[in-house]
C-alpha cells in the first residue's frame, strides 16, 4: 500500500495527510511512550490487556492518559481492515502534544498515534554483543517503554556493525540488564534465569509470559541479578561454563534463540528454549481462538 492508513487522535487518516505539529514535546524532547505488539491473522491484538496495563502504568508516570482498552482494540481492528493486513505489527505511541507546558504537566494536551504494518521477518537465531554503554537502573524512566530511543538505536547500530543482530546492555552495577529492544533469558543447568526488574530492564510482556509458562511446565526459573563482567569469562573452557542456552523475548519476535553472545556460542535452540517456544506458540494459538 503506497499510502498506509494511520489512527491519529481517534480518526483514521492516510499517512500523507496525517499531521502533528513540529512544536510537540513528543518530537522536540522525546516525551512519550509506546507499545509494540502483533495481531492474529484475524486482526485481534495478542495479549492486549497486558500491553494496555503497561501503557497505563507508563503513561501515569509521565502524566499522560492513554485511550481505553476498547478504543485501542477497535482502532487496531479498523487499521488492519483499512490497510488490508492480516497478521500485523502494531505500534501505539502516546506523547505530550503542542500546547503542553515545558516540562509537560499532568492532564495537558497529548497525541495518540496507532500504526499497522506487515510483521517483520524473524531470523531463526540471533547473535548479541555486549556494548560499552550502561543502562541506568535508577533513572526515572526505568521500566517505561519511552520514545526517546536514540541510545537503543546507537547500540543496535554498533551490534550490526559487529555482525550481530542485537546489543546487550549491562546496568551501572555491571549486571546483565537487557537487549536494546528485547529481554534476555539464560539457561543454566536446566534453570531459566532473567534479570529482575530492579536491574532497570523493561517489564516485557513476553518476558512475563515466559516466566508464567516456566512455572506452569515445572521448569525452574528465577529473576536474579547476574554479574555481566564475570558471566562469560574467557578463562572458562567451553565444556564447563554454566550457561548452556540463551534466548530473547519480544512481542514481535516471541521467543528467539540466541546463537552467540560475544565470543560464546550456544545451541539455537537448546532443549529448554525449544520447549518454551512450543509452549508459547500454543499459548498464542489459544489466545487467537479465544
Amino acid at each position: 500500500m503506497t499510502d498506509p492508513v494511520l489512527w491519529l487522535n481517534g480518526t483514521l487518516t492516510p499517512q500523507s495527510q496525517a499531521c502533528i505539529t513540529p512544536l510537540s514535546p513528543g518530537l522536540l524532547f522525546g516525551y512519550g511512550l509506546y507499545e509494540s505488539l502483533r495481531t492474529t491473522p484475524e486482526g485481534t491484538p495478542l495479549f492486549m490487556q497486558r500491553h494496555h496495563a503497561r501503557l497505563e502504568d507508563g503513561a501515569r508516570r509521565l502524566g499522560l492518559t492513554p485511550p481505553t482498552l476498547e478504543e485501542i482494540t477497535g482502532a487496531i481492528k479498523s487499521l488492519c481492515e483499512a490497510n488490508g493486513l492480516r497478521a500485523a505489527r502494531i505500534r501505539v505511541t502516546l506523547t505530550a502534544a503542542a500546547g503542553s507546558t515545558i516540562p509537560p504537566t499532568e492532564g495537558g494536551p497529548q497525541d495518540c498515534l496507532i500504526t499497522a504494518a506487515p510483521l517483520p521477518v524473524v531470523k531463526p537465531a540471533a547473535a548479541l554483543i555486549t556494548v560499552p554503554w550502561r543502562r541506568n537502573e535508577r533513572s526515572p524512566l526505568a521500566g517505561i517503554k519511552f520514545t526517546a530511543c536514540a541510545e537503543n538505536l546507537l547500540a543496535q547500530r554498533a551490534a550490526l556493525a559487529a555482525g550481530a543482530a542485537e546489543a546487550l546492555f549491562l546496568n551501572t552495577r555491571e549486571e546483565v540488564c537487557e537487549g536494546a529492544f528485547s529481554n534476555l533469558f539464560l539457561v543454566e543447568a536446566g534453570r531459566v534465569l532473567t534479570p529482575p526488574l530492579s536491574s532497570g530492564c523493561l517489564p516485557g510482556i513476553t518476558r512475563e509470559l515466559v516466566l508464567e509458562l516456566c512455572r506452569a511446565a515445572g521448569i525452574p526459573c528465577d529473576e536474579t541479578a547476574m554479574p555481566g563482567t564475570t558471566l562469560f569469562p574467557p578463562s572458562w573452557p567451553e565444556s564447563s561454563r554454566p550457561v548452556r542456552e540463551a534466548f530473547l523475548t519480544t512481542a514481535l519476535r516471541g521467543i528467539q534463540p540466541v546463537e552467540r553472545i560475544d565470543q560464546w556460542h550456544f545451541p539455537a535452540p537448546g532443549a529448554v528454549t525449544r520447549q518454551l517456544m512450543e509452549a508459547y506458540t500454543a499459548l498464542c494459538s489459544r489466545n487467537s481462538s479465544a
